[in-house]
């Protein structure tokens, strides 16, 4: 519990940006429904009777929703890199590549905005953590319909082309895509 407690603080406490004021986040959050950038859970795992604690961030900085990064695209990867060399594990490099092939330009980042049909979540970049056994395992999940809004391009193909950017010398995904691709066919 105290290595929790001092990685927490070293962390996730900057992660979730400046202190609201006024009871109103910095920058809110639209994947939780009082805009705060945290959600716990505990996931139980198949046949076993232990339980993991869970959250999920949406990483903010002085910086997020400000000209200087909009849609808060850049926070996530900081501390993300940042852990890397405290956390065991953490490998970037799928990361990267979906944070790139999700990516929306800053300068376009109004325009995207302005496109945006009521209600679609603004989250480009959500971090989720399981705290198992003494072990920090790190997740990301990337939404890819910013872009697609912004480009015309269609989630399924931003989806697929960054699926296939992380081929590589462990193995290929393209057996899987197409499976899915049929799926959703």
């Amino acid at each position: 519990q105290l290595y929790y407690l001092r990685w927490f603080y070293q962390w996730i406490t900057d992660s979730l940006g400046p202190r609201p004021v006024n009871n109103k986040p910095h920058y809110p959050s639209s994947f939780t429904y009082d805009g705060s950038p945290v959600e716990y859970s505990l996931n139980w795992k198949e046949k076993k009777d232990n339980q993991t604690v869970r959250f999920t961030t949406e990483p903010c900085s002085p910086k997020s929703g400000t000209a200087a990064d909009v849609l808060n695209q850049q926070t996530a990867q900081d501390l993300l890199t940042s852990m890397g060399s405290d956390v065991q594990g953490i490998d970037l490099t799928r990361f990267n590549i979906f944070l790139s092939e999700t990516h929306v330009p800053n300068a376009s980042a109004n325009e995207l905005l302005s496109k945006l049909p009521p209600g679609f979540p603004r989250a480009r970049v959500l971090v989720a953590f399981d705290l198992e056994r003494g072990n920090v395992v790190a997740k990301a999940y990337f939404n890819p319909g910013l872009k697609s809004i912004l480009t015309g391009v269609p989630v399924n193909t931003i989806v697929f082309d960054a699926i296939r950017k992380c081929n590589g010398p462990f193995g290929s995904y393209d057996a899987s895509i197409e499976a899915l691709r049929g799926y959703l066919d």
